[in-house]
């Protein structure tokens, strides 16, 4: 399971694609999403991971976060911005990476009448701790202090 770590932006007008590596222990990582909600009723958005049972990565509502369902393996790791609904910026931020948060991951917006739109995908991708540079000691370089 270590392959390097990629982001998949799906837009609904275009398509974009970056990739970025990240390594076990990092700080954090922002999961990209952006959609408009300011025309729906009642928005809500779910950052979900399928592969899990309850697949509930972070939701949230007009009225804050509802993590009630949350997977426990997220619990204290998620967040968004306060304000995420009013201004479209409905980026996941997870913190603490490990390897077990490799996976796919979905955004997606739902109105007040149960609309859903899935608005993004994100494949994510954590490897292990990059193999550090050996000692001078080790590799029988002289080191002067």
């Amino acid at each position: 399971h270590f392959r390097a770590c990629t982001f998949f932006y799906f837009n609904l007008i275009s398509q974009h694609a970056s990739a970025v590596e990240l390594y076990v222990g990092e700080e954090f990582v922002l999961l990209p999403c952006e959609f408009h909600t300011f025309d729906m009723d009642g928005p809500s958005v779910v950052w979900s991971c399928f592969d899990l049972n309850p697949s509930t990565i972070h939701k949230s509502q007009q009225e804050g976060d509802e993590l009630g369902d949350q997977n426990q393996l997220y619990r204290g790791r998620t967040s968004m911005m306060a304000d995420a609904l009013e201004s479209g910026d409905l980026n996941l931020k997870l913190t603490k990476l490990c390897l077990s948060d490799s996976g796919n991951y979905t955004c997606s917006v739902r109105g007040a009448l149960g609309d859903e739109q899935r608005v993004t995908d994100v494949q994510l991708q954590v490897k292990g701790q990059p193999k550090s540079l050996k000692p001078a000691v080790e590799t029988g370089l002289r080191s002067v202090l």
